[in-house]
């Protein structure tokens, strides 16, 4: 679940950084909430490394990692989807 966090904390700091551009805050909180979510977009990078190299080098048929990665694949492309959905939501919430 290490990717669901992650992708909540990027969410987070998306909304929040968007509210803080409306508001016409100062330039400062919001470069700290972008290292946060540049560090959470590290941190995701690490994870996705991670269980591709499982599929790489674990005990996987040809076919099976090429199945796997498809569906890793359509994992990564539906995180960016629900990102951008959960951020939506969020500014919406917090910012209505």
């Amino acid at each position: 679940m290490r990717q669901a966090e992650l992708l909540q904390l990027a969410a987070d700091n998306v909304a929040f950084m968007v509210g803080e551009l409306r508001k016409g805050t100062k330039m400062d909180k919001i470069r700290e909430s972008n290292e946060k979510l540049q560090y959470a977009e590290g941190e995701a990078d690490k994870v996705m490394l991670q269980l591709e190299k499982e599929l790489y080098y674990g005990p996987y048929e040809a076919k099976e990692v090429i199945f796997l990665l498809q569906l890793l694949k359509w994992s990564r492309s539906q995180s960016t989807v629900a990102g951008r959905r959960q951020c939506r939501v969020s500014n919406r919430a917090k910012y209505s």
